[in-house]
């Protein structure tokens, strides 16, 4: 009877145990094995690829076709643009806020320094201007400059790939 706790302790402990990770041993792709679904495309295979999408549209609908943007970009990617460039920057986007000439984007740094990203422009021009403040009376100026610097850099990489237009 005194052994019955011991006994349900290393049970418990037994039960616990995490299960065993299968180990790698060899990043060799047999042949006829899949291939990752990680690699980079070539530009023909991209080629292909894009052909194979624009060729299963239904029938009778208006293709539009795929372009790279303007140098300003697109305007409906621009929450997606200010999000990315505030992670690149060791910040987050808090909120976002619909203005008159924009959008403005209250961000928030990994050292609790608040600031905003106001964005302006409009679908058909796409981005024509962004400012940005860092700190309670925009005192980091050098993190300001940052953002913005990581807003336009992102929004030309989005804008490189080709969508409808």
């Amino acid at each position: 009877m005194r052994h019955a706790p011991l006994i349900l302790v290393v049970m418990l402990v037994a039960a616990c145990d995490a299960p065993q990770v299968m180990a790698v041993d060899s990043n060799v792709r047999n042949p006829g094995e899949p291939s990752t679904t990680y690699r980079q495309l070539s530009p023909d295979e991209q080629r292909e690829v894009v052909k194979a999408i624009a060729d299963s549209e239904p029938a009778g609908q208006d293709r539009k076709p795929l372009a790279p943007a303007a140098e300003s970009g697109r305007w409906r990617e621009v929450g997606v643009v200010a999000r990315e460039a505030a992670k690149s920057c060791e910040m987050a986007v808090v909120s976002e806020q619909k203005t008159a000439d924009g959008k403005v984007f209250t961000v928030r740094s990994i050292k609790d320094e608040r600031g905003t990203l106001v964005v302006t422009g409009d679908e058909a021009h796409g981005v024509t201007d962004v400012q940005a403040q860092i700190g309670n009376f925009n005192e980091n100026r050098s993190a300001a400059t940052a953002l913005q610097d990581a807003f336009w850099r992102t929004l030309r990489e989005y804008g490189r790939v080709p969508r409808a237009q």
